[in-house]
């Protein structure tokens, strides 16, 4: 959700700077996404969690800033109305299904002037996201984002038989809502109907045929409670979304409505010359109970491990708006707040309010009391070791959420085969348990370089997920990531030299050698979210154990991210089962080395590893090292090939070689290459 820092200091009082409030925020449980200036504003993208719907608005926002800094929260309070009684007597409000729907107000205001809104009403919508359509519109959506309570407008003289029906759809009626798309309904939807039709999916959106235009003076202003999971329900099988549905289906203030109404009602009168107004009509056939819980103040404090007195929890919970029943000594018997009732349901839900608002770098750490021995097992050894390794690189280690988005994956070429879906996700969008790692460090870079933090190098030990039976199968995966500057510059160095490829292949082999690994090859790779031509698969005995290259630039470009970024992923699975740390002594060289470098000409199709192999086969007890150390494709080299240099060093444990022998060796290397690969030998 995207708050406005100018408009959010209108209902409460700090001083904290944008990006102060954004860390404040973090602490409270909601995630920043984003902090962007926009003229003399500053917008805060927000990550609300599903069970956080009082949290949807500058109002919630703020109220959470009036607890943490211990100031007045200021909700809008709006003037008594000159009202007309007549004027209820113009339209019949039915709830058919009260289970669907409790409550559900209306009011008509005649004498509107729908147009153009004025320019402070147009630039605060559009900085949260909303777009401008006139100015009765929108005034229901500055109500929703002000209060974070849905409400819509029709024109009242599209009703037919002046009648508004909460009901649910027959099967297969139809409706056009305001986007232009038809529907097909099915009788599980519950929707707004006059005597002949719908004219609202209910919760959603409005129909066409009932939406306010430049000719509507008069209005039918509705604010209802409906049921969440029945909006969750309509919004995945019309696969639709709107700023009202995503409010009313993660649940909004059953009792707040009238505020609503007489806010929006407020401005109307303000900005659209609304002139009569009709009293509220409240259809509320079962009146809410709020939820109460029995709080223990011993039990807060044994669960956080602190020492909070009565006096601060009664202080902390009444500023967020709860009202406290009966008072016995350590026990207090709490009224939950109605904007909270879906969230807070348990003794422990307050208590995590507490610990939020309290603090938790105030909370003691301790450490458990007993006598204990700490088994370390194996594999846990090798995974510090990998970890300590990578540091030593200069990498950071990050820890990512489990969950993955559909539409993140689709964004980084993740395929979605043998997928786990979550049931009950923490947020609606991330109902997946990751298939890679790769979303989740592409989200740790590019919250960093929105944050100007460019130069980067990161990895994570993690798990991946993929359906099997009975239970799904987790998989270990060790993924990095570098981008910008490698090497940082310094008062002697001031250059700045940019991460490459083979940066980030010198710390894979440097990972591989301190693990004892050998063996393993670079073979070229076909990794959708890599660059095509700048990647390449580690192999170990023609069994894949990993990948690493550049990152698609197209898949850069859709999550903005500058070009350069270098990303490996190993399975730690397979590794584990090569590592092998036995360390064993090898006697110093007796015998001198013979080398022997050879420039060769060969097809750009042929890798540099064929080449190798065939030399080490050929080569076999005379080979000590092979090293390529030059590529040259220009001036003199036939369009096709390329020319690669290698230094071969042969040497023997238990004599001096002659020359001949290294001369018969190396000329049986240079056969075979040209009879398998046809590579030709370069003399100039």
């Amino acid at each position: 959700m995207l708050i406005s820092y100018n408009w959010l200091k209108e209902y409460v009082d700090f001083d904290f700077s944008p990006t102060e409030l954004a860390d404040k925020l973090t602490n409270l449980g909601f995630e920043t996404a984003n902090v962007e200036r926009i003229g003399d504003d500053t917008i805060i993208d927000l990550e609300i969690t599903v069970n956080r719907g009082d949290c949807l608005s500058m109002i919630g926002i703020a109220r959470e800033i009036s607890v943490l800094n211990k100031t007045k929260l200021k909700i809008p309070s709006p003037p008594a109305f000159n009202l007309s009684k007549k004027l209820t007597q113009m339209v019949n409000i039915l709830i058919v299904d009260p289970k669907l729907c409790p409550r559900y107000t209306g009011r008509i205001i005649e004498g509107v002037k729908v147009a153009p809104s004025p320019v402070w009403l147009r630039e605060r919508l559009e900085k949260v996201g909303i777009r401008s359509i006139n100015n009765v519109v929108d005034i229901t959506n500055f109500v929703m984002m002000e209060l974070g309570h849905p409400l819509h407008a029709f024109d009242y003289q599209t009703l037919m038989g002046k009648k508004v029906i909460i009901c649910r759809a027959a099967p297969h009626e139809k409706i056009l809502t305001l986007d232009g798309v038809s529907y097909e309904l099915s009788q599980e939807m519950l929707i707004i109907a006059d005597a002949e039709r719908p004219i609202a999916l209910a919760g959603i959106i409005g129909g066409e045929d009932s939406r306010v235009k430049e000719e509507t003076t008069t209005i039918l202003l509705e604010c209802a409670y409906f049921n969440p999971q029945n909006i969750r329900q309509t919004t995945k099988q019309l696969q639709i979304q709107t700023e009202s549905s995503y409010r009313f289906e993660r649940g909004v203030d059953p009792e707040d409505l009238i505020l609503v109404q007489d806010r929006a009602t407020q401005l109307i009168t303000e900005i659209c010359s609304g002139k009569s107004i009709s009293p509220i009509i409240d259809i509320y056939p079962k009146k809410f109970k709020k939820t109460i819980i029995n709080l223990r103040i011993d039990r807060i404090n044994r669960i956080l491990g602190t020492s909070i007195k009565e006096n601060e929890v009664k202080d902390i919970l009444q500023s967020f708006g709860y009202g406290i029943k009966e008072e016995e000594k350590g026990i207090f018997l709490m009224e939950v707040p109605s904007f909270k009732h879906l969230d807070i349901t348990r003794e422990i839900d307050i208590i995590e309010e507490i610990a939020q608002i309290y603090g938790y770098e105030k909370i003691p750490i301790t450490v458990p009391a007993g006598s204990f021995k700490v088994a370390m097992d194996y594999e846990y050894e090798l995974s510090n070791k990998a970890k300590q390794i990578l540091v030593s690189c200069g990498f950071y280690e990050v820890i990512t959420y489990s969950f993955a988005s559909p539409n993140f994956l689709a964004k980084t070429k993740i395929p979605l085969t043998n997928e786990v879906i979550i049931t009950n996700p923490l947020r609606e969008d991330e109902n997946l348990m990751c298939p890679s790692l790769i979303p989740n460090i592409l989200k740790v870079l590019q919250w960093n370089i929105n944050r100007d933090n460019y130069d980067l190098k990161v990895f994570e030990l993690g798990k991946v997920f993929s359906a099997d039976k009975p239970l799904p199968k987790e998989q270990n995966v060790l993924i990095g990531a570098i981008a910008g500057n490698y090497h940082e510059p310094n008062w002697r160095d001031k250059t700045t030299i940019l991460a490459n490829f083979y940066d980030l292949k010198g710390v894979i082999e440097k990972l591989l050698q301190e693990l004892c690994i050998s063996g393993y090859e670079f073979l070229a790779g076909n990794h959708a979210s890599l660059h095509p031509t700048r990647q390449t698969k580690l192999v170990y005995q023609d069994t894949p154990i990993g990948m690493m290259g550049e990152l698609h630039p197209q898949i850069a470009k859709e999550l903005k991210l500058p070009e350069g970024i270098y990303l490996f992923e190993l399975n730690w699975d397979k590794l584990l089962s090569l590592i092998n740390l036995e360390k064993r002594f090898k006697p110093l060289h007796r015998f001198p080395a013979v080398v022997r470098d050879m420039a060769s000409l060969v097809k750009d199709e042929i890798d540099s590893s064929q080449i190798t192999k065939i030399i080490e086969e050929v080569g076999e007890g005379l080979i000590e090292r092979i090293k390529l150390f030059d590529l040259y494709q220009g001036d003199k080299i036939p369009t096709g090939y390329k020319s690669l240099a290698y230094s071969i060093t042969y040497r023997k444990q238990e004599i001096t070689l002659t020359d001949e022998e290294v001369n018969e060796r190396h000329n049986k290397i240079i056969i075979e290459l040209k009879n398998r690969l046809g590579v030709e030998l370069r003399l100039e």
